[in-house]
């Protein structure tokens, strides 16, 4: 198991941060290091509530290709619940939830994300 956690740590570039506590991490290890604690289970489909709350945009990014790059290499799908709007440059479907209903982006005629009030 701890040879699966060093990997994962590699993977999330955060293995020379193996013996910090997560009070030494900064805002984008921490969410790093919350994915490769999701992914020591090898799951089918890795749920992401907000992956990029807590960060600036380019580390977004960054969490957001790796995410991306590791649902690929493990042939994983992956749900993202996210406000940002940088999470539908690497969707292959976007939905929203309005008064409890869920609808597909693409359904709707002549709307852009921008004016989905959620």
């Amino acid at each position: 198991l701890k040879n699966k956690a060093m990997g994962l740590l590699e993977k999330v570039r955060l293995e020379h941060r193996f013996n910090h506590k997560p009070a030494e991490l900064s805002g984008g290890e921490a969410q790093r290091c919350a994915i490769s604690r999701a992914l020591i289970n090898s799951p089918k489909v890795l749920f992401c509530d907000e992956p990029t709350g807590n960060v600036d945009s380019e580390m977004s990014r960054e969490i957001y290709d790796l995410i991306y790059n590791i649902s690929v290499d493990e042939n994983m799908a992956v749900v993202v619940v996210s406000h940002q709007q940088v999470a539908t440059s690497f969707a292959d479907s976007e939905y929203y939830m309005r008064d409890g209903e869920l609808k597909k982006i693409s359904d709707l005629a002549n709307i852009k994300v921008s004016e989905i009030n959620i």
